[in-house]
């Protein structure tokens, strides 16, 4: 019976020792794994702040060239309307002097009115 027992003492000694290096291999391998995870964490949160760097350059860069062209579309409309101005009074006054020379063939201007003199 001493026997039985220390075969069975002696195999759940060997079971145990299995058991503990199994645990320690799955320890090791797990920590292992951690720092892996960590590692690549690490590398993508450095990724991804370049990249958030990059896209908030572009994105500055692309509202800069909005207002750019916002602007330079209002001093485009500016520009058009003062030129329709101009060309509405040129064409106004070459109108009136042609309505002139109708009236008046000869070419002589008439005289205003007189004013008025006062008079005690």
């Amino acid at each position: 019976m001493q026997d039985f027992w220390e075969r069975k003492v002696h195999k759940t000694e060997d079971e145990l020792a299995r058991w503990n290096a199994k645990y320690e291999r799955d320890i090791e391998m797990s920590k292992r794994q951690l720092e892996e995870l960590t590692a690549q964490r690490e590398t993508l949160l450095a990724e991804l702040g370049e990249v958030e760097r990059e896209y908030t350059a572009e994105d500055d860069a692309k509202r800069k060239r909005e207002e750019h062209e916002r602007l330079r579309k209002a001093v485009e409309a500016k520009e058009r309307k003062a030129a329709i101005l101009i060309q509405c009074v040129y064409r106004g006054f070459q109108a009136r002097q042609y309505v002139a020379e109708l009236k008046n063939p000869g070419g002589k201007k008439k005289k205003g009115k007189k004013k008025k003199k006062k008079g005690k």
